[in-house]
């Protein structure tokens, strides 16, 4: 369980991961899953940019125009990954490089996603692993906990990160790679 605070006591969750990135140094594929998109992606960021700094990374949106991750390259381009398996679209073309960072690569979610289970359970995800395993970079997915078949993607991948208090009920734990459970929740308090 990784813990990061800011300055002010507000708990950064960009922070918690670059805390993690050292977990992903030897891995090319992982998928940061949460219940809360804003979290997932802010943790999925924190990742990416220490891991940037090394080699080449790519940060998927899976959960749909994302603010956080649409913010690191702003274009107003429907493309992403929707239309490269819904339509066949290179990944070249949807791949947009993050402002100011020099090894990363937004892939946004793309216009319109008719079947979000065969998105999840499309074996393209492992060959697309593989090539990210010949370049020696790094495919980070942001998806929801909640997603359709989200564990038929995260066993084509080397594992998942988890955000918040909540896992898919059939992840298998191995694949797991580290939890960023962010602050505790207090429990409530009853009057006797």
């Amino acid at each position: 369980m990784t813990d990061a605070a800011s300055p002010a006591g507000e708990f950064d969750w960009e922070a918690a991961g670059r805390a993690l990135s050292g977990s992903c140094d030897r891995l090319n594929s992982v998928v940061v899953l949460g219940s809360d998109d804003q979290h997932a992606a802010r943790v999925a960021i924190g990742i990416a940019r220490q891991q940037a700094k090394r080699r080449p990374v790519a940060i998927g949106d899976l959960i749909g125009d994302v603010g956080p991750i649409r913010d690191l390259a702003p274009t107003g381009d429907p493309h992403g990954l929707a239309d490269v398996f819904e339509y066949g679209v290179s990944m070249d073309r949807v791949a947009r490089r993050a402002n100011g960072v020099k090894n990363l690569f937004v892939l946004p979610t793309g216009t319109f996603v008719t079947n979000q289970s065969e998105i999840m359970a499309n074996r393209r995800w492992s060959k697309l692993a593989a090539g990210f395993a010949e370049e020696q970079g790094l495919l980070i997915l942001v998806a929801s906990v909640d997603a359709a078949d989200i564990e038929a993607l995260v066993v084509q991948l080397d594992g998942a990160v988890m955000t918040g208090h909540r896992a898919p009920p059939r992840l298998p734990v191995a694949r797991v790679i580290g939890n960023v459970a962010g602050p505790a929740i207090a429990p409530r308090q009853t009057r006797t």
